[in-house]
């Protein structure tokens, strides 16, 4: 009787995976804060998503292409001027934009943008708090191509050779440092953007998802690429653009950074 329960529960969870496109990236996501997402929205405006695989980069296009995630949640007239600056950077061929729980859905709007025919859309719904890195682990796993880009939305590219002029090599990876920003305030909130490739990505396990709150994220990222033998490379900060925040913002952006950066000094490694 029990080997009879066991294979049913096999069956149910192999029928799961397949309807829903599961890969275990996904599971841990699902398993440590409930997901639910509204998978026709994704498959309106997209093709259907390859599996995340951790051991080998199967199935991914050959040539100068690279995948996109951006998670966003409410920012919609920030986020239409990132998709725009996309369409003229050599190399971008998939956007991958993660709706966290956005009062109005991306979808309400997207099929009118000229950058439609590039994106991958996840409308993720019943989540009471944009938890950035849960965003951004999710949006990974959907990406098709061996160099990924991590853009904040509140950032555009301005330069067509941007991907051509920071394509990481194998066993490397660029980042922005806002320690090189200088005196340029504006630049000093692009930190967060990130080129790398898929594999030293699926290595690293992505964002440390008990980082529940805006800030340190990052940091705590990069130092673990390095850790993993990657060699940083800085991204020319003349090719990107950040989109001001309120003052608000960013006052609560900075209680949340010491808040993370005490909670990473102490926790054990993801």
């Amino acid at each position: 009787l029990l080997a009879t329960h066991m294979a049913i529960a096999l069956v149910y969870l192999f029928v799961f995976a397949k309807l829903f496109s599961v890969d275990p990236f996904k599971l841990r996501l699902i398993r440590r804060g409930g997901l639910q997402m509204e998978s026709h929205e994704t498959r309106r405006w997209c093709k259907e998503p390859t599996h995340w695989n951790y051991t080998k980069e199967a199935n991914i296009s050959q040539g100068f292409n690279a995948s996109v995630v951006v998670a966003v949640r409410n920012r919609h007239e920030a986020l239409k001027v990132f998709l725009t600056s996309c369409i003229i950077v050599n190399g971008i061929s998939e956007i991958v934009v993660v709706d966290w729980g956005s009062d109005v859905p991306v979808a309400s709007w997207l099929h009118n943008h000229p950058a439609k025919g590039m994106v991958k859309l996840l409308r993720v719904t019943n989540e009471p708090e944009y938890v950035l890195t849960r965003a951004y682990n999710l949006g990974f796993s959907f990406c098709t191509h061996d160099v990924i880009l991590k853009m904040d939305a509140d950032a555009v590219i301005v330069h067509t050779n941007f991907l051509e002029l920071h394509w990481p090599r194998p066993g490397e990876f660029y980042r922005c440092s806002w320690e090189d920003a200088g005196a340029n305030e504006n630049a000093r909130h692009l930190n967060g953007v990130v080129i790398l490739r898929r594999s030293d990505l699926a290595r690293s396990r992505g964002y440390d998802e008990r980082l529940q709150s805006y800030g340190y994220d990052d940091t705590e990222f990069y130092g673990r690429l390095q850790s993993l033998g990657l060699t940083e490379r800085t991204i020319n900060l003349h090719h990107l653009h950040h989109i001001p925040h309120s003052d608000n913002l960013r006052a609560t952006a900075s209680a949340a950074v010491e808040l993370n950066g005490g909670r990473g000094s102490n926790s054990s490694s993801w």
